[in-house]
């Protein structure tokens, strides 16, 4: 659901703004975002008004395993097939 909620709003997304989009502790965010960028699925990005605040975006591994899912891959469980056609309305 991470990889959705960044390619749904279109933009870099703090920590803190997925954690309150997806209703998760800050300690959850933290864990997911780290697990996300390990495999290369998403990658952080410094602020321009203030590099201190990180940023994460989709890289184009996290993309190219959206449009997979979308494909309707049969290994994708149907919960998040409908999960993401709802993103996207």
């Amino acid at each position: 659901m991470m990889l959705c909620s960044l390619h749904r709003a279109g933009r870099r997304l703090s920590a803190g703004e997925l954690a309150e989009w997806l209703g998760l502790t800050a300690s959850n965010a933290s864990k997911v975002l780290a697990a996300l960028e390990r495999k290369g699925l998403i990658g952080r990005v410094p602020g321009c008004a203030d590099r201190r605040r990180t940023y994460f975006e989709l890289t184009p591994a996290g993309e190219r395993l959206l449009g997979e899912i979308r494909s309707g891959s049969p290994e994708v469980p149907p919960l998040l097939l409908r999960a993401l056609a709802a993103a996207d309305e």
